[in-house]
């Protein structure tokens, strides 16, 4: 027996969504359906009240409630389930996020859920997503124990996508950026630049695909062009660092300062990741390495490029986020308009961009940028 009024107007939009009360029908009265449900008359208006805001019924003066002829379009949910929301490293990035949203459409509102690195975390989102929303698009966490869950949820027929990382025992669709061309092509142009010892420094992620796709890329490129194991001039960094920046900024000090310093002198540097990138710059700074001239680097450029301080001397594997957002929206439409579609792994390809020299059209945007960013300062004040 239902009770409360919320309970019953839910079970009465499932009798309108299933056709039992067709579009411009009269429904029974409110004490009619008091007698029906149980509940007092009182009851049954506040059932009806809020099916009217929600645009299922229209109540009429003395002519008693009807079935909309013309409902609102009706609103469904995607969770969107990030490892971790930081908005310092630009994570969840607004271009993903935005091609989500054009893919999705505006009859799709979003819901942000931060698994904030806790696998109980993001077990409980996915199993309380996958009752409140139409679908899940999942950033996991990489966990040896997300694979399970995830692979439970989409064996149950349940709308997910992963994205950026495919967690061991996943079986359903993912979206992952491809970063090997663009590494390739950095690591030919270092060698057409003449480097030879080029240095790898990325945090120690064994499970994350994406970070373990950039390192087998660099091996592929060091074997490529110089025939040689490229393992000596690989420098992991602990996961533990990665969201404490004294103790990260200290760790790449002794790194850079020993690569370039010691007896097999590096001259270029592949940083995985932006943050990796912005403290190299500065512990140059520190030891007077010229930066392209004594050390040339290349970056996953995620962030916006502004936030590598002088962009134009970094080269950059900017990765296709929007484009990433799209697709897998699109995968999850799929799942959600019942089609059978078999589960498949998209490679979106990353785009190399080298660095450019000081009267190039980026220092002329970052400039534009910045004085568009001083006269908005300006107007406030």
């Amino acid at each position: 027996m239902m009770s409360t009024w919320r309970e019953i107007s839910d079970h009465i939009k499932n009798r309108i969504d299933s056709g039992e009360f067709n579009f411009g029908q009269k429904l029974p009265r409110e004490a009619e359906l008091g007698e029906e449900y149980s509940v007092s008359r009182s009851t049954i208006h506040r059932a009806l009240e809020l099916l009217e805001s929600l645009g299922y019924v229209e109540s009429r003066k003395r002519g008693g409630t009807y079935v909309r002829k013309e409902p609102r379009e009706k609103r469904h949910l995607v969770a969107l389930i990030f490892d971790r929301v930081a908005k310092n490293f630009d994570f969840p990035s607004s271009e993903m996020i935005d091609g989500i949203k054009d893919a999705l459409g505006d009859q799709f509102g979003l819901v942000l859920c931060d698994s904030k690195d806790s696998i109980e975390r993001e077990a409980n989102f996915l199993s309380r997503m996958s009752r409140e929303t139409d679908g899940i698009i999942c950033f996991p966490i990489a966990d040896q124990r997300d694979g399970t869950f995830l692979e439970k949820l989409h064996a149950t027929g349940f709308p997910v996508v992963v994205v950026d990382r495919i967690p061991v025992g996943f079986k359903g669709s993912a979206v992952i950026s491809d970063d090997r061309g663009a590494t390739l092509s950095a690591i030919r142009m270092l060698r057409d630049h003449g480097h030879e010892h080029i240095g790898f420094l990325g945090f120690h992620k064994e499970t994350v695909t994406s970070a373990m796709a950039r390192y087998n890329a660099f091996l592929e490129g060091m074997r490529e062009c110089f025939g040689i194991d490229g393992e000596p001039f690989v420098r992991w960094i602990g996961r533990e660092f990665e969201m404490n920046g004294d103790l990260l900024q200290t760790s790449i000090n002794d790194i850079v300062f020993s690569m370039t310093k010691g007896p097999q002198q590096v001259t270029a540097l592949y940083c995985i990741q932006d943050d990796i990138a912005l403290k190299v710059l500065r512990a140059a700074e520190q030891f007077n390495i010229r930066i392209p001239d004594d050390l040339e680097i290349v970056s996953i450029n995620e962030w916006p490029p502004l936030a590598l301080r002088r962009p134009w001397d970094i080269h950059r594997i900017v990765r296709k986020k929007f484009r990433i957002g799209v697709v897998a929206a699109e995968l999850l439409q799929e799942q959600m308009s019942g089609a059978r579609t078999p589960s498949q792994t998209c490679r979106i390809e990353a785009d190399f961009i080298p660095s450019t020299p000081q009267n190039s059209p980026l220092l002329d945007e970052v400039q534009a940028w910045l004085e568009d960013e001083k006269k908005q300062k300006e107007i406030l004040q």
